[in-house]
């Protein structure tokens, strides 16, 4: 895909209208016939639902794809309907509407991705497209921003990350629609897909209501399954997951906060790289494909975006870009896969823990001083723009809370095996989970934190994914308690989570000692309690093996996290019960203190 069939295909849906100029409508019919998701008759569907994402205090991101049922070809006349009272479901016509005429272009694989100008602060606005009669189903909610200097004591919103057809756990989606209904806002910190379909016959606990995939193109990576190549691969993936009946009520229902992650390209990422060999082979095209498929489904605001055609710099493209909540919270939407450079230690050479090359030792599993004789300032996760931009966020006064939310944690998970009996003597070091995260980006983590500590920034909170649930203290010496910010990293939905991810990668490793970690990191439970006595105080709460979604709550006074710990599926059946446990931590704003509470 050349940058000219990126820019056709990732922004040619989007259009943009100004409330100022649609018809107001307050006669009953407005809304035309029969749903047709509902009953089955009508001759256009909306097989992906809707969606709203982006809001500011004026403007909002709404999106839909239509198809007809009919077989013909051609352009297909859509109306946006906007309400500020509920739209009935089941009827056929509600009062008080706002119709703004769209276009379904075929061209666009009929996807209508249309930004609204000139909303209320603060309002909430109800939802829906019409298609000659036919609507779509369900009713979408959506929630502008309070203004920039608007007096705003409280807001909440939910945090999602790591779906994965063949995983399962998608049930836990509806504790979040049902139970939350105060929420309008969620972050989605990557993963609206996964572009890897296991190997057959493999271990997918895929729920019954997901068919099996089968992609256009792809290719087949050895020992993991298929991968998502081309255009129609990534495409494919991000219509059949938007045909799940809970992602569609859940995105209908909540106003998306969407953030581009490795795995809606390619698994643990840098730049263009993948990392299935230790090469870490360039595929620009697929990247470039992977972007214009995520960019295409996602309620995202081209106006807070860039893009240079003409710049072949991925630092061209600018994905992050920030909400304000009035006078309360600046939340900081990071992009950490774009300008990321290599991991620290190269796949390709040989290093540590048994002087062989691959990811154990250098993605994952890194030998802490190894770690840091190869850092250098030219390993960043950020580039010199975002890292500009984000000092500038949060050195910015007016605010209570600054939260950066970003795919990667900054939270420090170290091994230590020096003093274990039973492993063998290379394997008897000092280790850090994975250096997929800022751990393995020392230098640039450091600046970070350096900049929120010299400038004395109160209240700043890291909001992150990394296939694990941890509360911690971010450190500027981890000799000593030295807290700067505070850091919840929220478990995925459905994906694997940090413990599956290492031992995948330890499973492709055919040298007898590792054998005794293997089954270490096999069992998070055990990993977890050999992890937690080495901290000195900064991992107030770890859990590498669970899978959730978590709801912050933003106060003037506090900020309380709780995270829904999902049922672990024990076959392809979903449990009675989706949600099994809750965790609540608790920040005073003032204090890097952090309080944690089972609340079953």
């Amino acid at each position: 895909m050349d940058r000219r069939q990126f820019l056709r295909c990732a922004a040619g849906a989007f259009t943009v209208s100004s409330l100022a100029t649609a018809l107001t409508a307050c006669k009953s019919g407005v809304g035309g016939g029969p749903n047709p998701e509902a009953t089955g008759g009508g001759v256009f569907r909306f097989p992906q639902g809707l969606a709203c994402g982006d809001p500011s205090p004026t403007s909002g991101v709404f999106w839909t794809r239509v198809i007809r049922g009919d077989g013909q070809q051609g352009d297909i006349p859509v109306v946006l309907e906007l309400s500020r009272t509920p739209i009935p479901e089941g009827e056929n016509s509600f009062r008080l509407a706002m119709t703004i005429p769209v276009v379904a272009k075929q061209e666009n694989d009929y996807i209508i991705h249309h930004k609204v100008t000139g909303l209320e602060p603060d309002t909430i606005y109800y939802f829906r497209f019409v298609a000659s009669g036919d609507w779509s189903h369900p009713v979408g909610r959506f929630r502008s921003l309070p203004s920039g200097e608007a007096e705003v004591s409280r807001t909440q919103f939910g945090v999602i990350n790591g779906f994965d057809w063949n995983l399962g756990h998608w049930e836990g989606l509806v504790a979040l629609q049902n139970n939350f209904r105060e929420l309008f806002y969620v972050i989605q910190l990557g993963g609206a897909i996964n572009e890897m379909i296991p190997v057959a016959g493999s271990n997918r606990l895929t729920e019954p209501v997901h068919e099996e995939m089968h992609l256009p193109d792809g290719t087949t990576v050895d020992g993991f399954g298929r991968a998502a190549r081309t255009y129609a691969d990534y495409r494919y993936l991000q219509q059949i997951y938007r045909t799940d009946s809970r992602l569609q009520k859940l995105l209908a229902t909540f106003t998306l906060l969407p953030m581009f992650g490795d795995n809606d390209f390619s698994n643990d990422s840098w730049q263009a790289h993948e990392t299935y060999s230790n090469a870490n082979t360039e595929q620009r095209d697929r990247l470039l494909a992977a972007l214009a498929a995520w960019m295409q489904y996602m309620p995202l605001d081209w106006g807070d975006v860039s893009y240079d055609p003409g710049n072949s710099d991925f630092s061209s493209i600018k994905l992050y870009r920030n909400f304000r909540f009035g006078n309360l919270l600046n939340l900081m939407l990071t992009e950490q896969r774009l300008q990321r450079t290599d991991h620290a230690i190269p796949e390709a050479v040989a290093h540590a823990p048994l002087n062989q090359p691959g990811s154990v030792g250098s993605r994952v599993l890194p030998v802490v001083a190894e770690l840091g004789r190869y850092s250098t300032s030219a390993q960043k996760i950020l580039g010199d723009g975002q890292m500009a931009w984000l000092k500038g966020q949060l050195a910015a006064p007016g605010v209570v809370w600054n939260m950066i939310a970003g795919e990667s944690s900054m939270t420090r998970v170290p091994l230590n095996l020096a003093r274990e009996p039973d492993f063998p003597p290379e394997l008897k070091t000092e280790f850090l989970l994975t250096a997929d995260s800022w751990g393995g980006y020392q230098v640039q983590q450091t600046e970070l934190i350096d900049f929120v500590r010299q400038r004395n920034i109160g209240n700043v909170v890291s909001v992150a994914a990394g296939g694990l649930f941890t509360a911690a203290e971010i450190w500027s010496d981890y000799t000593q308690r030295s807290p700067v910010m505070v850091e919840c990293t929220t478990a995925p939905v459905s994906g694997h989570t940090l413990t599956e991810q290492v031992s995948a990668q330890l499973s492709q490793q055919t040298d007898k000692r590792y054998d005794t970690l293997k089954d270490l990191i096999s069992q998070s439970y055990l990993l977890d309690n050999k992890i937690r006595p080495e901290s000195l105080g900064w991992l107030r709460y770890l859990n590498t093996g669970t899978r959730g979604c978590s709801i912050i709550y933003v106060l003037t006074n506090q900020l309380v996290i709780d995270f829904y710990k999902f049922a672990e599926m024990t076959g392809v059946q979903t449990p009675a019960q989706p949600v099994v446990a809750r965790t609540r931590i608790l920040v005073e704003a003032g204090s890097l203190n952090m309080t944690v509470a089972e609340l079953g």
